[in-house]
Formats: C-alpha cells, structure tokens, sequence
C-alpha cells in the first residue's frame, strides 16, 4: 500500500518545497501597441475633460478633403448611386445610417483629435473602395461587396480602435453610415 506521506523535516531547498505537487500561475500581460488612433483617443478624452474645443468652426486639414463635395463626378447624392447600383440597398436603411454618423460627426465637431480620428476612418473607408471595390464593381456580388466592407472596413477600424473610449462611441452603423456618408459626397462609389 502506497502512502502520500513525505517526510521533508530536514530538506535543504532552492525553490519550491512542497509534499506533493507545485502548480504554478502566470500571468502575461502584453502592453499594446501604442497607434496613432490610441493617441487621438487619449487627446480626445483628455479635450472632453479640460474642454479644450480647439476646432470650434473650422476643420482639420484631414476631414476638410472628405467635406467638401467632388465635383467630377456623373452620379451625384446617396439616393441616385443607390439607383444606379447593381446592389439591393435600402435607401431608407442608408440614409438612417448616414445620418447616424453625421450626428455622432456633429457631436464632436469641436474636438480636433475626434475630428483625425474621423478623418482617418473615412480615409481607409475611401482607400478601401479605391483599391478593392471600384476596380472589380462589376464582377462582384453584393455578398462579397459586404465581405470586403466587413474584413477591410468595419473589422481594420475596430482593431485600430482596440478597448475602445468612455468619451467616443462608434459602433458597426456609425462606420456604415461613413460609407453612406462618403458616397453622398461622391468619395464612394459601387454602381
């Protein structure tokens, strides 16, 4: 008969003594990467506290290229790209959209760092449609069209966001309504 008993009155250890099993628990924290989103972030919510409203009626360099309407384009305004589109896309769930993202636009419009943080994402959104959408429009389904825009789009901002902000929310229809946003101002288009 086997006993569990061990007698250890007179071991000399380095380490660890135990009569029977040690378990051991690591915990790793990895620091994350500080990005250029992160430090907005923080300005962000560092403007919030102190009030600090430096771009009260004016934009960012940045966010000024995506405001203003281009001009060379044949199909002007959500509604007639949404026609001319191949796609199925609610006007009605667009314009919802669109609007969802100039309110939460608006919100913060006096914020220079919400104002980057904006112009960023509109920025991949526009680069993202440049490259990968508008070279294959007419060979794609809509089903791969939302694929690109959820892998590409919605996914990259979410990661380049990370924990997030107590003082800017963004969700999955504020970055669809970017798009809405950006094809009203003819930066996007799918048709």
């Amino acid at each position: 008969m086997s006993s569990n008993f061990a007698n250890q009155a007179r071991a000399v250890v380095q380490g660890d003594q135990a009569g029977r099993d040690v378990i051991k628990t690591t915990t790793i924290i990895q620091a994350r990467e500080t990005t250029q989103v992160s430090l907005w972030i923080k300005r962000l919510e560092k403007q919030i506290t102190e009030e600090n409203r430096d771009a009260a009626n004016r934009f960012v360099e940045s966010l000024k290229y995506f405001v203003d309407q281009r001009d060379d384009v044949e199909i002007v305004g959500l509604k007639a790209k949404i026609e001319a589109s191949s796609f199925n896309i609610s006007y009605r769930t667009a314009i919802s959209r669109k609007e969802e993202f100039a309110k939460l636009m608006l919100r913060y419009q006096e914020f220079s760092s919400a104002q980057e943080l904006f112009a960023y994402f509109l920025s991949i959104i526009h680069d993202v449609f440049e490259e990968k959408v508008c070279p294959k429009i007419s060979e794609i389904t809509y089903d791969e069209l939302q694929q690109i825009i959820d892998e590409h789009i919605i996914d990259k901002i979410f990661s380049e966001i990370g924990e997030g902000s107590e003082s800017l929310f963004i969700n999955r229809n504020h970055v669809r309504g970017m798009i809405y946003w950006l094809a009203d101002k003819c930066y996007v288009r799918w048709h």
